[in-house]
């Protein structure tokens, strides 16, 4: 159902455009955006989806972030032919409990904000979807005392469907 387009993309420049979005809410928060690419970064992948999946991991980072914390995007070259994307925060973490729902449509998942923000817990499902149209991988890494990590993989170069 969803339009797959791929081609080369600058990955810092579509991080960019997407942390430009969001700057003005977190600079409102008081919560700091880095996006630490590399300026030849490329990945084979659809522009649209691929600013999708940064904007719910991002927006969710600013959500559960407390006010001074700090949000750094990055990306590395894997070996196996894909690039691993990191959106890491200091946030509040997530809690055990919803660990094993969090990407699942039928867990129940929202939760308000370090600010009250609203949330419907359906962005991650739809971030896992997006990423695994490109053949990708989509996990978290969580530390309730220290934030998240949200990683992603995405093609390096076009990958044939079998």
């Amino acid at each position: 159902m969803i339009d797959y387009r791929p081609e080369y993309l600058n990955l810092r420049k579509v991080v960019a455009s997407v942390i430009d979005t969001y700057a003005t809410v977190a600079l409102k928060k008081q919560v700091g955006l880095l996006n630490a690419l590399n300026d030849a970064l490329k990945v084979y992948a659809d522009e649209r989806l691929v600013e999708t999946i940064l904007r719910n991991l991002i927006s969710n980072a600013i959500k559960f972030t407390p006010r001074g914390g700090f949000i750094k995007v990055t990306a590395y070259t894997k070996e196996e032919g894909f690039v691993l994307v990191e959106v890491k925060d200091t946030g509040i973490g997530i809690p055990d409990n919803l660990l094993d729902q969090l990407f699942s449509l039928t867990g129940k998942t929202q939760r308000k904000g370090t600010e009250g923000e609203p949330s419907t817990g359906l962005g991650l499902p739809l971030c896992k979807e997006l990423v695994e149209i490109h053949g990708g991988k989509i996990w978290v890494e969580n530390n309730s005392t220290k934030g998240c990590r949200f990683l992603f993989t995405l093609p390096k170069d076009e990958i044939s469907k079998k």
